[in-house]
């Protein structure tokens, strides 16, 4: 297991790296770098405790990874209908329960998976395509 991004250093972060088979990475993860993560993933965790928004996530729908996000913000509108997403509350106890759920009852995927790297062309893409008719073209 790799957890991967920047948050406070806790009690809990000292124990998970002191686990075998796990490595924590406390850090900003720069965008460069988010592609290469995403294709050493099977899943990402977004344990969010409030966000607009996550372009990690698009990234990872377009790559076809499973994803589990807490219901906050936007991360609620983005992925509440991504199959592949499962959405739980923000606290450890729910959050637990719907990693433990991508392993027991993993989510039926829609397609072949993809190369990250490409994921953030297609946003891009799409988010151009989107904003065309806004454009008046």
């Amino acid at each position: 297991m790799r957890i991967a991004g920047l948050g406070p250093e806790s009690h809990e972060l000292s124990a998970l790296r002191a686990l075998p088979g796990v490595v924590v990475e406390n850090r900003w993860v720069p965008e460069d770098e988010v592609a290469g993560l995403l294709a050493w993933s099977d899943a990402l965790v977004l344990s969010h405790l409030e966000a607009s928004q996550s372009g990690v996530a698009a990234v990872a729908v377009a790559a076809r990874r499973w994803l589990v996000a807490t219901d906050v913000g936007g991360l609620r509108e983005q992925l509440r209908d991504e199959p592949l997403a499962r959405l739980c509350p923000p606290d450890a106890v729910r959050l637990a329960a719907a990693i433990e759920s991508l392993i027991t009852a993993p989510p039926q995927d829609t397609g072949p998976p993809r190369d990250p790297r490409q994921g953030w062309t297609d946003l891009a893409c799409d988010l151009v395509a989107d904003m065309r008719p806004l454009l008046g073209r």
